[in-house]
């Protein structure tokens, strides 16, 4: 199966990454997901993922 590729791209300003289609936006990952209180837990062996219930 082959992608189609998108009609427009940009220069990223990212060496490594090179070019991104145009439409695009480079943010921090902080800030592309969502905040979670209780996404990691301290437990007695440092930090522990807890499960997301779906």
């Amino acid at each position: 199966m082959k992608w189609r590729a998108y009609p427009r791209y940009r220069d990223s300003g990212i060496e490594w990454l090179g070019d991104i289609p145009a439409h695009w936006e480079i943010v921090p990952l902080k800030f592309a997901l969502k905040p979670r209180g209780d996404a990691v837990k301290t437990g007695p062996f440092g930090s522990q993922l807890c499960t997301i219930p779906r």
